[in-house]
This record gives structure tokens, sequence and C-alpha cells, in this order.
């Protein structure tokens, strides 16, 4: 959605890096946990394209839902870039809630730092 106004599309560019691009350059792992609504519904599609989607803006994995306006007790989850079926809240806020869900993703063997980003709203917080 445009605002109509000059560098205000409502797109992230190629240009527009995020912490995670920034990170990931400097050597980072990245992990997402959470909702993004930066991607516009015209490419929120199991086609893709992914360039504005977690995976395609710096993280090496994310677990979460597009868009801000989904149902908060059943979220359509993604991994990474693919729709897990049959998932539910529980199954995401138990991954929400766990000690090492940022590390979850990367191979054990990854002497990387981590940059983990987690956006995640509780019912009644």
């Amino acid at each position: 959605m445009s605002a109509g106004f000059p560098g205000y599309t409502g797109r992230l560019l190629p240009k527009d890096r995020t912490i995670a691009e920034h990170m990931r350059a400097r050597g980072y792992s990245t992990y997402m946990l959470g909702k993004w609504h930066l991607t516009p519904d015209d490419e929120a599609t199991d086609l893709g394209p992914f360039d504005r989607w977690p995976t395609g803006k710096g993280f090496d994995h994310w677990l979460g839902f597009l868009g801000g306006a989904v149902d908060q007790d059943k979220p359509p989850l993604v991994e990474d870039n693919l729709r897990l079926f049959g998932s539910d809240r529980a199954f995401f806020y138990a991954a929400a809630s766990g000690a090492d869900a940022a590390g979850g993703g990367a191979p054990a063997t990854t002497p990387r730092p981590e940059l983990a980003s987690r956006r995640v709203r509780r019912r009644g917080a």
C-alpha cells in the first residue's frame, strides 16, 4: 500500500537493508521469531517472490507469520519460506518461549555469533 508521497511506497527496496543484513555481513548468524508485516500482500504467496520475506532480508531462519492482520489465536505459520499447515498457536508460543529458540535453527557447529529478533505478542500482555 502506498501513501502517495515520494519515498513512502510501503515496500522495502533492495537498497533498504535490515539490521539482519548488516549483522550477517559481519559474520553473525541470524534468526527471527514472530510477525513479519513488511512483505507486500501480492508477494506473500507460496510462490514468492521471497526477496522481501525475512529470509530475503538477512535472516538465516524464520518462524512466524506474514502480515499484521492475522488471527492471533491460529496464525498461519511459516518456517523459512514454507507454510506449516495444521500448526496452531500452542506450537508457535511453545517455540517462542523456548530458552534455546534463537539457536535452534543454526547448526551446532556454526562458530558465528547470533542475532535473534523476537516479535511475539502474547494475549493479555
